[in-house]
């Protein structure tokens, strides 16, 4: 049983670095989807002062090329890191079921060994008892 409850404790700290992952991969994303936003922000207050300022509209073309070609990049990064999210979060369940079941194991085997304890416990007993009941017939 010893070692069982070894196996629970690494499973246990292998189950929270795995949600440790997740929480650093969750962070990346909300981070991405921060730095869009902001971009696109960005470049919504640049085509406004476009229409207003000569030389930003004259820049604009390559500045709104440029902010483009960062924004599909964002959009790609974003989309990798829900794809390794998707994947970290089976591995979590996976983790989290096998240390389940080996927990169920752990819990099964010692009801076990107290139901066997119990049980000798109550034959010696049933002896003691017939024992006494013999030398009491005497």
């Amino acid at each position: 049983m010893a070692g069982l409850k070894s196996i629970i404790r690494l499973r246990k700290h292998q189950l929270d670095e795995k949600r440790r992952a997740v929480t650093r991969l969750q962070l990346m994303l909300d981070n991405m989807k921060r730095e869009e936003a902001r971009a696109v922000d960005e470049l919504v207050a640049e085509k406004q002062h476009a229409t207003t300022d000569r030389e930003t509209a004259a820049a604009f073309p390559n500045y709104n090329k440029r902010m483009q070609d960062k924004l599909k990049l964002i959009v790609k990064e974003e989309a990798n890191l829900k794809a390794a999210i998707d994947r970290a979060q089976a591995e979590l369940q996976d983790a989290f079921k096998e240390l389940k079941t080996i927990e169920i194991t752990d819990r099964e085997r010692a009801r076990r060994a107290a139901a066997e304890e119990k049980k000798k416990e109550d034959q010696a007993m049933d002896e003691i008892g017939l024992e006494g009941f013999r030398r009491k017939d005497k």
